[in-house]
């Protein structure tokens, strides 16, 4: 709201100082702000003669000010300067000079003591600190979110140390600021026994071994005399919201309340303020020597380092779940678990600074933290930290960094098959008003960074889980690895990796940034991509017919369908072997998903598997069911190995069958048709119909399932499927052979299997004798197999 008395002031000094070179004019409307501040500074550097002008209060004007001037008091006659004092006053909601009236020292010497009195000091005069103060947008009253017991700090660090020299007048509005924070640290500077000139306000080794030597022996008993280290101790918990008494007496109250606050920081409740609990109390990082049972690296461990640091201590690690170089391995999953060391995960791409704190990344980086977790089998409720690198601070954390963060809250809550909390890491401001806002639940300071200012003045979130405190090398066995000390709070819930199975490595050929298994990821982007996208729908799977139905049949459809659907050889035999519904909810369902997937960059894995094979097998198992008796036949084996060993027959020479057969069954590179690839798709095929029965998603099954080689998956299907037994094998194969009739392929069978099996128009299929032969040779393949 507009004040006609500062809308006054501020036409004064235009009109005072408009011609004056350096001059910047301020816009008359009444409202206070840093360019009236600014345009009061300048005017008082034109009335001490300083040049050029400037927005600062700094050496020079402190200089001219002290010399020149000393104090505004009674003795001041300059109607300038003293119309200058009251645009101040009126700025900062005092009574000043009003329009018309003789400028005068009386005119204004009530306000000057209300002023004095308000930031805890006595007398009625202005000397070089007040003038400086008066010309900042500090308050001198309590405002909205501070508090009482902090504005009585604030006083009384005023009232106690305005005297010496580079101590600086604090507000008086009852908010813990990073001024308070540096006033604070005058004072201890100044009772541990630092002269002015090397008392600097800020908290460094000089400071730390002052406090060790001198100020760690306040506890229960203790009261102020010529040192004051009670009240500034009672003052640091009243800037960690403690409720404390501010007496100078370390009473009962204050031992208790020290307990509260050592118990938050996971400190032994010694309930005296000794020397970690006193860092704890002032700077971010607490006592950067203290040994912690939590550290984040960007190191790619191995299970020799995990081995080595347990032994140092450590029961928890951040690590990266992007980057290539820093992402945390499979074998590494395994090394913390074997070492008994739990996970907390970080995700970060960068944000290093305003300008990538959008919405859009935060949808692309929930997405991708989703992907990457369920890749690496965190459970549900597993907290995924991501980060804030920079120090944000006031219109930054409420606009970019609040939208980024909803970005991920949207992106995250888009996925049906998986929860994972939001973590935020940043400093403790941002880390607060993000959990405020509700974008994040918990927690992971940045504390090692003293000097952003989100960390100075701002007390520790209450649901922090983790804090940075300082970076260490540790020389381990084979190497010296780089980490980061953080102390855990009894509030974290790191993921125990004993109950996590880890992602399967790449084996197949391929290539993939992380190690991963290239199949399996993708098939965990795909699912999440599904998700997203029924849920984009309005479509809950669940409520339909179950997702962990659906998403294996929208996903082997879409893998299987250029070439058994669409092709035109195989067409009229896969559409009705493999049918899908093309009705209601659960057509709809599967049309957005196939969307979902079409989007999904890329939109099939770059992998050496014949991915499309084993989605089309999968299909017919999943149509016709996966056949468990391990001597019979059934339809869904028709589209898997049944088929594949039969068309090896086409290619049969007439002579030799068993020892052809011994180098056709399982080739790598066979024209054949049942090469090596085709017998692993069969198997896998198999393998994860009968493990889906059970409701799991397909990412999960082919988790385990590929935790073995290509090898021992096949050999573990010749075992399950037929009992390691020819003669079971032989049993479910030749009734094909025998021309039992197959159902809803009866009409299909003369043509179209026949053509499937490679079979030559004028070739007849193989005798039993031959066919068990067959059977016997794919036996002998899959049982040399481990």
């Amino acid at each position: 709201m507009a004040d006609p008395q500062v809308e006054y002031a501020q036409a004064w000094l235009n009109d005072t100082y408009g011609g004056v070179s350096g001059w910047v004019t301020v816009t008359e409307d009444g409202i206070t702000g840093w360019n009236s501040m600014y345009a009061i500074r300048r005017a008082l550097q034109i009335e001490l003669g300083v040049s050029p002008l400037s927005s600062g209060f700094g050496p020079a004007t402190t200089a001219a000010f002290t010399a020149k001037i000393g104090r505004v008091d009674a003795n001041t006659t300059s109607a300038n300067l003293l119309r200058i004092v009251s645009a101040a006053l009126w700025c900062k909601g005092y009574s000043g000079i009003y329009q018309g009236a003789t400028p005068t020292f009386a005119a204004i010497e009530y306000a000057v003591s209300q002023i004095r009195g308000d930031l805890g000091l006595t007398g009625a005069f202005i000397d070089v600190k007040l003038m400086l103060s008066l010309t900042t947008m500090d308050a001198y009253v309590l405002l909205s979110g501070g508090t009482d017991p902090v504005r009585e700090v604030q006083r009384w660090l005023n009232a106690t140390y305005s005297g010496r020299a580079d101590f600086a007048l604090v507000p008086a509005d009852g908010i813990f600021s990073r001024g308070v924070a540096t006033a604070l640290y005058f004072g201890v500077q100044y009772e541990i026994g630092m002269a002015d000139g090397t008392a600097n306000g800020n908290f460094g080794t000089g400071t730390r071994a002052g406090l060790r030597t001198t100020a760690a022996q306040v506890g229960a008993g203790s009261v102020d005399g010529t040192q004051r280290f009670v009240r500034l101790f009672q003052a640091a918990l009243r800037a960690n919201a403690v409720d404390v008494p501010f007496s100078g007496t370390f009473d009962q109250s204050t031992v208790t309340a020290t307990r509260s606050f050592q118990s938050f920081m996971e400190l032994p409740a010694s309930g005296r303020a000794d020397y970690p609990t006193w860092c704890a109390a002032l700077v971010s990082n607490g006592d950067v020597d203290r040994s912690t049972t939590g550290f984040d690296c960007r190191t790619q461990l191995t299970a020799a380092d995990a081995v080595a640091l347990r032994a140092a201590g450590y029961t928890a690690v951040g690590r990266y779940t992007v980057g290539e170089g820093k992402n945390i391995l499979s074998p590494e999953i395994d090394g913390l678990a074997a070492a008994g060391i739990r996970l907390f995960p970080i995700h970060q791409r960068l944000n290093n600074e305003a300008a990538v704190m959008t919405e859009a990344n935060g949808l692309t980086h929930g997405v991708e933290a989703t992907e990457r977790c369920r890749a690496l089998g965190l459970p549900h409720d597993t907290v995924v930290f991501f980060s804030v690198d920079f120090d944000a601070v006031g219109e930054v954390i409420d606009g970019p960094v609040m939208d980024y963060f909803r970005g991920v809250r949207k992106s995250m809550g888009q996925v049906i098959g998986t929860s994972y909390r939001i973590g935020v890491y940043g400093t403790r401001n941002v880390c607060a008003k993000v959990i405020d806002k509700g974008y994040a639940q918990a927690a992971f300071v940045a504390g090692m960074s003293t000097g952003w200012s989100g960390n100075m003045g701002f007390a520790m979130p209450r649901e922090w889980h983790y804090n940075q405190i300082a970076t260490i090398t540790r020389s381990l066995p084979t190497r010296a690895v780089a980490v980061d000390n953080d102390v855990v709070s009894s509030r974290a819930t790191p993921v125990d990796l004993t109950r996590v199975v880890s992602p399967p490595v790449e084996q197949h050929g391929s290539a993939s940034a992380t190690g991963f298994d290239v199949f399996f990821e993708w098939l965990v982007r795909a699912e999440v991509a599904i998700e997203r996208g029924l849920s984009d729908a309005g479509l809950l799977l669940k409520d339909l017919v179950g997702y962990n139905y659906m998403s294996p049949s929208i996903i082997a459809h879409a893998l299987q369908r250029p070439t058994y659907w669409d092709d035109e050889d195989f067409k009229a035999l896969w559409r009705v072997y493999t049918p899908i519904d093309d009705t209601g909810d659960e057509s709809l369902a599967r049309s957005t998903g196939e969307a979902a997937l079409a989007a999904l960059a890329p939109a099939e894995p770059a992998t050496a598997l014949d991915f499309r094979h084993f989605a089309a097998t999968l299909r017919g198992y999943q149509v016709w069911g996966a056949p468990g008796t391990q001597g019979e036949y059934g339809l869904g084996d028709l589209g898997g190995w049944m088929l594949d060993l039969l068309s090896v027959w086409g290619s049969y020479p007439g002579t030799g069958l068993r020892e052809w057969l011994a180098g056709e069954i399982g080739a790598k590179g066979s024209a054949s048709g049942f090469g090596w690839l085709d017998v692993v798709a069969d198997a896998d095929a198999w393998l994860v119909a009968r493990r889906l029965d059970d409701g799991a998603l397909l990412s999960e099954v082919i988790r385990r399932l590929y935790k073995e080689s290509p090898a021992t998956r096949v050999n573990r299907f010749y075992q399950e499927r037929f009992g390691g037994s020819p003669a079971n094998l032989a049993s479910a194969f030749t009734p094909l052979i025998d021309g039992v009739d197959v159902g809803v392929f009866h009409d299909l069978a003369a043509g179209k299997i026949r053509a499937a099996a490679n079979l030559s128009a004028g070739q007849q299929m193989p005798t039993r004798a031959e066919a068990t032969v067959m059977a016997e040779a794919y036996a002998a393949f899959m049982a040399s197999l481990s």
